[in-house]
């Protein structure tokens, strides 16, 4: 509280006036000629009042310089002057005339409070804030004297967001607390009591605070947002939900309240993240972020011309890096899906400045705005190290004071039981989901002598084949996905896991925050993040020595690697899809109805990647083979999103006739894909992003197919499951021997006959198919990790 008296406050003004105004010289009324310059001062602030009002701000200050002359000993008019000059951002002139007010009336709470406000509004030095902060306080005393208590408590809660503003956030929850005990039930303080909490990182009682501002005053949208978006951070999500849908409700005009459950749903709920975006966008057409909602939606819905529709749009109407480079980089990834090259070059002569421009402004606590899956398909090496880490920081700075309480509330760490060790696999693809074809043999191929298995759903189940397997095999299976990010990582820790595997990192679904709390004692990452996480709570990744050999190391992983001896890609063919024939008969009657060439009529050259796989780079490559072996024909697959229109026109650019390019539909049955699949010839890889489960798909198919490994791991996987089979002749080294090998395949069919017998022979008792042995060779690792963290020895690779 203020210490003397109010004379004393006088003389510190002058002091206030240098400290927030620092070389700024007083400036003359400008000249105006008043309607009413003759008459009283009461007229003379009418007329300035009204051209306050149509905008004649210089005339208004003009008349209220004649009004104070007029008025000398008048602390009102002193008062109204200062207002003039302040909205005339003539700061300092406003601070003298509210000195004047207040030495010719020391009781006018008005002036000490606009005097509190200006200084605060102008502030530099903490001195500066502490001054306003005690004009304010004055007010405030003046008022209570005075027996007005709400015109006090308003006096206060400006004191307090003076504080707030300031980032004195001690401070202001003493000012708010304080005035809440005066006054329990009103809702503007409550509000700002938990507003303060949350700037605190204290989430807890900040809903405390937003629940009981609520109470107070149910009809307030506000209060319901705030609490929604509090406990939306404290990945209380389906209860943040409801707050939000209630706010909205209350007030539909609430256009943030929109995008926030855009964002939301956005992952649950598509078709509402659409209507919420709409909303906004609605309320508010040139909101950029509005536009950027509403591209989000409709790729999730994968209307993706849409999608680039909106993101465009964002693009145009974006000011700040941030909300540039969000779309920018949404734009180039949907033009990537739809195959749409034109602004190739441009968008990668943009990419570089953009990002590190993003990267320098980028603050604790804030994601990039490029994705990962993103990052790791358009940006090299060296920038997608320092984009994953931010990601990973962003995880750090979200769980670390769930992590804290963890670590507090949970008791000390479960040593292996019966010499079990209890591994917690995570992931949202139990189910018919690539990752959950590929893995659904694991759960129940751990020896139940060493390890006890527990699964964590992060989605319900689909009651597919794949998901009915692990949940039968598997000796736990944990259904978390109506689960807080921190009641999971609880469970986690109350189940003892001594080993918790990633299946997601940052893919779509992923939920790192769960691991940023370090539920386990040692923590890996697998198979759903075909990168480095970056992450210091990630302690291995599994690997192997193509996808991560040695010397990329230091630039490309954090982790320690757990090298598998073969291929780190585990798959589950032989024991989901054995019975998979691909006989001359069988693959002529595909043929025919896909309308491909017959066996020996014509080279069938498939590619059943997605299309953000594909670039102009390869595809000029693909267009080049077309032109060298004529007989052959290009098959790849629909992915939707109207990509096909794009691909015909290159063709036809490239004076290649559109029959040569045949498009078959994605079929949802994996047996019938990979059926499907031996009808071809031979399989092309793309190059910055690799096929992965598509070509491990086509190596159980007894296709052959031609890779190049650049650097990055999602480059790499092909090779890495060449050197498994072993077929290393698969492998390549520049896009001009891929081309060639392609076409000297191609033209010399005998060979290729060749290439696709010794495929098929070698995947027979390779290890590249062998999940036992994959398991076997996993848990080895896993009990040498188990033995060097209860030796409290450092973690070193594994080989």
């Amino acid at each position: 509280m203020v210490k003397g008296t109010k004379i004393a406050m006088l003389y510190l003004l002058p002091l206030a006036y240098s400290a927030s105004f620092p070389g700024e010289k007083a400036k003359k009324p400008l000249p105006a000629v008043c309607p009413e310059q003759s008459g009283r001062a009461e007229n003379l602030l009418q007329a300035a009042g009204k051209l306050a009002a149509s905008g004649l701000t210089p005339e208004a200050v003009a008349c209220g310089e004649l009004a104070a002359d007029a008025a000398p000993r008048s602390a009102q008019v002193a008062f109204q002057y200062a207002r003039l000059l302040e909205e005339a951002n003539r700061p300092e002139e406003a601070l003298q005339q509210l000195h004047r007010a207040i030495q010719l009336k020391e009781d006018d709470a008005a002036s000490w409070a606009a005097l509190g406000s200006l200084l605060g509004k102008h502030a530099r030095t903490d001195e500066a804030v502490e001054q306003a902060a005690q004009a304010l306080q004055m007010a405030a005393r003046i008022e209570t004297k005075k027996g007005d208590n709400q015109q006090a408590l308003l006096h206060t809660n400006e004191l307090g967001l003076l504080y707030q503003r300031h980032e004195r956030f001690e401070d202001a929850l003493v000012v708010f607390q304080d005035a809440v005990k005066a006054a329990p039930n009103v809702g503007p303080l409550l509000n700002n009591v938990g507003n303060t909490l949350r700037r605190m990182r204290r989430m807890a009682e900040a809903a405390k605070a937003y629940r009981r501002a609520v109470k107070a005053d149910p009809k307030q949208a506000l209060y319901k947002y705030n609490l929604g978006i509090t406990l939306q951070s404290m990945g209380e999500e389906t209860k943040a939900l409801k707050e939000l849908y209630r706010a909205v409700k209350l007030k539909p005009e609430l256009a943030e309240a929109h995008v926030r459950i855009a964002k939301m749903e956005l992952k649950r709920e598509p078709a509402a993240s659409l209507r919420a975006s709409t909303a906004a966008l609605a309320l508010q057409p040139r909101d950029s972020q509005h536009h950027y909602m509403l591209g989000e939606a409709h790729a999730e819905l994968q209307a993706f011309e849409d999608a680039l529709t909106a993101y465009r749009r964002s693009l145009t109407l974006s000011t700040s890096i941030f909300d540039r480079a969000e779309a920018f980089f949404c734009a180039l990834h949907m033009e990537q899906f739809l195959c749409d090259w034109s602004h190739s070059a441009r968008r990668a002569a943009q990419l570089p400045g953009l990002l590190a421009e993003e990267l320098a402004s980028l603050k604790e606590g804030h994601t990039p705005s490029i994705r990962p899956l993103q990052a790791i398909l358009y940006i090299p090496g060296g920038a997608l190290a320092e984009v994953t880490r931010k990601y990973a920081e962003y995880v750090q700075h979200a769980t670390r004071d769930a992590a804290e309480s963890l670590e507090r509330a949970a008791g000390p760490r479960m040593p292996p039981v019966g010499g079990r060790l209890t591994i917690g696999y995570v992931s949202a693809d139990f189910g018919n989901h690539p990752v959950g074809q590929l893995l659904q043999s694991i759960p129940g191929l751990h020896a139940r002598s060493s390890f006890h298995v527990i699964v964590y759903a992060l989605l319900p189940s689909d009651a597919s084949p794949e998901r009915l397997k692990v949940e039968r095999e598997c000796d736990v299976l944990r259904d978390v996905s109506a689960l807080s990010d921190t009641d999971v990582a609880r469970m986690i820790r109350a189940d003892g896991v001594h080993i918790l595997v990633d299946l997601m990192g940052y893919t779509r679904r992923s939920r790192a925050e769960i691991f940023g709390q370090r539920p386990a004692p040692i923590q890996v990452a697998y198979m759903g993040w075909p990168a480095s996480t970056f992450a210091p709570y990630i302690d291995y990744i599994v690997a192997d020595r193509v996808v991560a050999a040695p010397h990329l190391l230091p630039a490309y992983f954090s982790e320690k690697v757990i090298y598998m001896p073969h291929s780190y890609y585990a798959n589950d063919y032989l024991q989901s899809s054995a019975d998979i024939i691909h006989s001359t008969q069988t693959r002529n009657s595909i043929r025919a109805a896909a309308g491909l060439p017959a066996v020996g009529k014509g080279v069938v050259l498939c590619s059943f990647n997605q299309h953000f796989k594909l670039d102009a780079e390869i595809f000029d490559v693909w267009l080049n083979i077309l032109h060298r072996a004529p007989s052959s024909v290009l098959w790849l697959l629909d992915w939707g999103g109207h990509a096909v229109p794009h691909l015909k026109a290159e063709l036809q650019a490239a004076g290649i006739a559109e029959e040569r390019l045949v498009i078959g539909p994605v079929l949802k049955d994996r047996k019938q894909h990979l059926q499907r699949a031996g009808a071809a010839d031979l399989f092309l890889d793309t190059i910055s992003y690799n096929g992965h489960t598509s070509a491990v798909d086509v190596l159980w198919a007894s296709v052959p197919f031609v890779t190049v490994p650049v650097e990055k791991m999602p480059t790499r996987v092909a090779a890495s499951l060449a050197h498994a089979l072993p077929c290393e002749e698969l492998v390549v080294h520049s896009l001009r021997q891929y081309e060639d090998l392609v076409v000297s395949l191609a033209t010399n069919y005998v060979w290729l006959r060749g290439l696709q017998s010794l495929v098929s022979d070698r995947k027979k008792d390779s290890p590249l198919f062998d999940t036992a042995r994959w398991v076997r060779d996993l848990e080895q690792r896993l009990i040498h990790l188990w033995s060097l963290y209860s030796a409290g020895s450092p973690k070193s690779h594994v080989l």
